[in-house]
């Protein structure tokens, strides 16, 4: 049951403000509070000196000298030098309150204004109101001559007010025994139920007035009636630990195994709140000690579960059954265990309890213990023998539980009494995968603490071990403290003796992993341990491919001066120095991987026959190509089609590629397997810039493909006049080739296009 009167109040003294006094209950719908009626009081003074004692007199005046409590009485605003507080009534009691005011007020759908000072809030006084309301006043102050006049009069000793509670019920509710025995002489119902199914007792027992209890269990009161929550008298003082109360309503035979609406019975409520001489008076009684709630709870899983040693003691001495799980499986001893109230947990260890019971979910005691870094509840567990090595459903133990809590102290107890720590759970980790991609040295080292740990076991889906998962997270979490922590995982394990260069199921080793992540941090480690630099994956990538994949310049650096294979190619045929030419940050890999010693410029690509040099021609990256002809890289390689890196640029249209090959010495005249020179591949894409350069490189223009066409006849018949003005520039150009199969020349070419342009051109051209 919840208290009725419950008192919110703000106050501010120099602005508008709110002082909210609610005395409704919780119980009122929504539909009623539309039905308040309200009246607006303005009290004359400035809002400078109205203070919070303004309003509530004039609360508690409403209160004293009508006996009826407003709804709410708040400040609303400040106007005309007055301050404006508005009085919320119930409708039931507005009618009359609003009439009593008739000089001061003007009514409009039961609002009324009012103004008063200080003097005039006396006019309270002179409220008018009929005998019910009074009756009902003096059982709320106590005032049994009044009330007994008042039955005298005729009033109603039935009538309720607006929360349906009878003059009676105010009287238990306030301990006011000399109008309770009135109202009882006099035929009061005892057994009236108000607003919120309470009935006298009930008030009296919630409010801890056991005279007036035992005056109405004399009377006859029902002990058993449930008020709308489902709360007996006995529940309502079990609950408050209220001995005096309980004590009396047991020896006048109260009900003691009445559930409410939740399914608690009084025996629980009092487990629950520790309230052992209670439970001892319930239980001597002969109250049932295993009921369950609509939870499962029964008492002596309500009192493990609050700590309440004293309470559980007593249950188990008389034989309450500390076996029983609740719809979640849980059972005395686990929920003692997961809140951490290790006394609790020695009584029902002692007692017998099943240490190795396990819930829905497949936790034991020890593991909820261990999950929730209860270090001293594991402690008596394991002395206890509880079973180590159980494992939940995930497949956790209470070992890989205190390692995802991050509990070093619960987990070296764990550690020390010997637990498995390589058993792996249903995701396939072990406690020390788990703490090494978490970053938690202190973990991690308290593991490597253990016996017969074994540090490269692997992860079931991946293959991942412990120095996988160190390496691959690396620097990834927010602080520099656990970036760092990461590369200390890794030098504990290294130092353990973990297997540097273990693989997983897709072939990356610790050092692929790091690398991948770019935690330069820790392929620093790895290298000074001695890891395989060279070692490939199921694509054939090794750390400094990966490296120069994801552009992790720091890294690569790392790895070349280390002294990687350079040469490597993986399952495409790329090696370091091709994925860096065709990459976006090409200039800056490729330049670390010049400085490597050995590296050979001029691998080639399986499936295209292209080296470095075709990649950064193809990618347009002049600083790439100059950079590479620098260091060696040979011009003159041709790819499977016979194209060379200066084919290749004339193709692309890239003028200033064209020139760093020019200024290499690239030779000009090489011809694919189609018999096209770089001239010819200008002429064909109509690059005049890059055909330009070709020209004046002193390219042969008299070159047939194997068409048998030159330069000039695929100009004559493609219209291009600017291709065909810049090849009559060159030198040595040969006007009258004809192709081997038609016997046609460049003029026939125009001719049969009708390009007179061309036929002007070619006669300056021989002039």
């Amino acid at each position: 049951m919840q208290d009725y009167c419950k008192m919110l109040e703000v106050f501010e003294t120099s602005t508008s403000v709110d002082v909210y006094i609610s005395t409704v209950p919780d119980e009122v719908t929504e539909d009623q509070k539309k039905a308040f009626s309200e009246m607006v009081v303005k009290i004359d003074k400035p809002a400078s000196q109205c203070t919070l004692h303004d309003v509530r007199k004039l609360n508690e005046a409403i209160i004293a000298n009508s006996g009826l409590c407003p709804h709410s009485v708040y400040i609303s605003g400040v106007a005309n030098k007055c301050v404006e507080v508005v009085v919320r009534f119930p409708p039931s009691v507005v009618g009359w309150v609003l009439a009593a005011l008739t000089p001061h007020f003007m009514t409009t759908h039961h609002l009324s204004e009012v103004t008063l000072d200080g003097s005039q809030l006396s006019l309270l006084q002179d409220l008018r109101y009929d005998l019910n309301d009074k009756l009902i006043i003096a059982g709320r102050a106590g005032q049994v001559m009044r009330a007994a006049s008042l039955l005298n009069s005729g009033a109603d000793i039935q009538t309720e007010d607006w929360l349906s509670q009878t003059p009676l019920d105010w009287a238990s509710r306030y301990s006011h025994l000399q109008v309770v025995r009135l109202l009882v002489s006099r035929g009061a119902q005892l057994n009236h139920q108000d607003l919120a199914g309470c009935s006298a007792v009930m008030l009296a027992a919630w409010h801890g007035h056991t005279n007036v209890v035992v005056e109405l269990v004399k009377a006859g009161a029902n002990l058993d009636l449930q008020s709308n929550y489902g709360s007996s008298a006995l529940m309502m003082a079990a609950r408050g630990g209220l001995t005096d109360i309980v004590v009396e309503l047991v020896k006048a035979g109260a009900n003691l195994d009445l559930q409410n609406n939740d399914g608690n019975s009084a025996g629980m409520l009092a487990a629950r709140g520790g309230h052992t001489d209670i439970v001892v008076e319930l239980v001597k009684a002969g109250a049932k000690l295993d009921l369950q709630n609509d939870d499962g709870d029964s008492a002596v899983m309500l009192a493990a579960r609050g700590g309440h040693t004293g309470v559980v003691v007593e249950l188990v001495e008389a034989k309450a059954n500390y076996y029983l799980q609740n719809n979640d499986g849980d059972s005395a001893l686990t929920l003692a265990a997961r809140c951490g109230h290790t006394d609790t947990v020695v009584k029902l260890v002692k007692a017998g309890a099943k240490l190795d019971l396990q819930r829905n979910d497949g936790d034991s005691a020890l593991m909820m213990a261990a999950e929730n870094g209860h270090t001293g509840v594991v402690v008596e567990l394991v002395k206890a023998g509880a079973n180590l090595d159980l494992q939940n459903k995930d497949g956790d133990t209470a070992v890989i539980m205190a390692v995802k809590s991050h509990e070093p102290a619960t987990l070296r107890e764990l550690v020390r009494a010997g637990s498995d720590l390589n058993l792996q759970n249903s995701e396939g980790l072990t406690p020390l995968m788990i703490a090494a991609r978490s970053g938690r040295t202190d973990i991690t080292n308290i593991l490597l603490e253990g016996k017969h740990i074994n540090l490269d076991i692997q992860e079931k889906g991946t293959g991942r071990s412990a120095l996988h998962f160190s390496a691959e997270r690396g620097d990834a979490a927010l602080t520099r403290a656990a970036w760092r922590g990461h590369a200390d995982i890794v030098v504990e394990l290294v130092k353990a003796g973990a297997n540097l260069d273990l693989q997983r199921n897709d072939g990356d080793s610790a050092l692929l992993e790091a690398v991948k992540n770019g935690h330069t941090n820790v392929v620093v480690e790895l290298v000074k341990a001695g890891a395989k630099l060279d070692l490939q994956n199921k694509d054939g990538d090794t750390a400094v491919i990966i490296a120069v994949k994801r552009c992790k310049p720091v890294t690569l650096r790392e790895l070349v001066r280390a002294g990687s294979d350079l040469n490597l190619q993986n399952q495409e045929g790329l090696t370091p120095l091709m994925i860096a030419a065709r990459s976006r940050n090409s200039h800056i890999m490729t330049n670390i991987l010049l400085e490597g010693e050995h590296i050979n410029l001029d691998i080639r690509e399986k499936r295209t026959g292209w080296s470095a040099l075709h990649f950064s021609v193809e990618r347009g990256d002049a600083a790439t190509t100059e950079a590479l002809l620098k260091a060696g890289a040979n011009p003159h390689l041709k790819d499977k089609d016979g194209d060379s890196a200066l084919t290749l640029a004339a193709r692309c249209g890239d003028a200033d590629i064209i020139v760093e090959l020019v200024k290499a010495g690239a030779n000009l005249d090489l011809q694919n397997k189609n018999g096209d020179t770089a001239v010819i591949m200008a002429v064909k894409r109509h690059e005049p810039a890059t055909l330009r350069e070709l020209v004046r490189a002193g390219s042969d223009l008299n070159l047939q493909n194997q068409e048998g066409l030159t330069p000039l006849m695929i100009a004559a018949r493609s219209w291009k006049t600017d291709i065909t003005n810049i090849l009559l520039e060159g030198e040595h150009i040969n006007l009258d080739i004809q192709e081997k199969r038609t016997g046609w020349s460049a003029l026939h070419f125009s001719a049969e296009r009708g390009d007179c342009s061309y036929h002007r051109s070619t006669a300056q051209g021989r002039s």
